[in-house]
């Protein structure tokens, strides 16, 4: 009794769950009913914004009513959202109506905005023959993070590990290293932006090949033979 009733619990989640869609603000995008749904004669179909305001409405056998122009109906009863603005975040539910009320769909919307660009920028650097210690930070318009990187005979290491944040308006901020690389990425869930710059530009190199001409000059000098006298 107890496991048919935790199934039939488990079903009804399973079948009334709310999808969660993130939208990226100025874009469309489509809430599918997936279901292949047959409307009776006495049935009407209704697309409805946080459970109160109506967006579309079809009566069995007649054409579908549409309450604002930046939504397209379907043939399959699918509703597609054009050019969603933050106000549009909220509940959409499609239902049927008829000698009992069901829920078909339920989406969360999110619109969010585009992050904006970053800038990663080295603000002090203390460098050698064989060691560098990089201070960086990584920033937007509305917060920023700084780090510590220090290489050691070209293997490199970040203080701490990866620092990051969520900024004011949800969205990440990370500043990492990936190898020889230092990366500034600012995400959310529609959109991300990245930056990035390579140690070595900023650290001192050994001067390349100079043992090597050294030694090549030495192997040439031992061969080299005097004139006879």
């Amino acid at each position: 009794c107890h496991r048919a009733h935790a199934d039939l619990l488990f079903t009804a989640l399973k079948l009334f769950a709310v999808t969660r869609v993130f939208v990226q603000k100025g874009k469309d995008v489509l809430l599918e009913v997936r279901e292949n749904v047959v409307l009776k004669e006495t049935d009407i179909l209704f697309w409805r914004f946080n459970q109160t305001s109506s967006l579309v409405r079809l009566i069995s056998g007649r054409n579908p009513e549409i309450f604002k122009e930046s939504i397209s109906f379907l043939t399959n009863y699918s509703v597609k959202l054009k050019n969603l603005q933050t106000a549009d975040s909220g509940v959409y539910d499609a239902r049927v109506s008829g000698a009992t009320e069901r829920k078909l769909v339920e989406y969360n919307i999110a619109v969010q905005n585009a992050v904006s660009p970053v800038k990663l920028n080295v603000d002090s650097v203390l460098s050698s023959s064989d060691s560098c210690i990089i201070i960086a930070t990584c920033s937007t318009a509305e917060s920023d993070l700084s780090s510590t990187f220090r290489c050691v005979h070209k293997t490199c290491n970040q203080d701490g590990g990866e620092q990051s944040e969520t900024t004011n308006s949800g969205a990440s901020l990370r500043i990492y290293l990936s190898d020889v690389l230092i990366f500034c990425n600012h995400s959310n869930q529609v959109s991300w932006t990245e930056n990035m710059i390579e140690i070595q530009d900023f650290c001192l190199q050994p001067a390349a090949g100079v043992k090597f001409i050294a030694v090549n000059l030495y192997l040439i000098h031992k061969h080299l033979k005097c004139p006879c006298k």
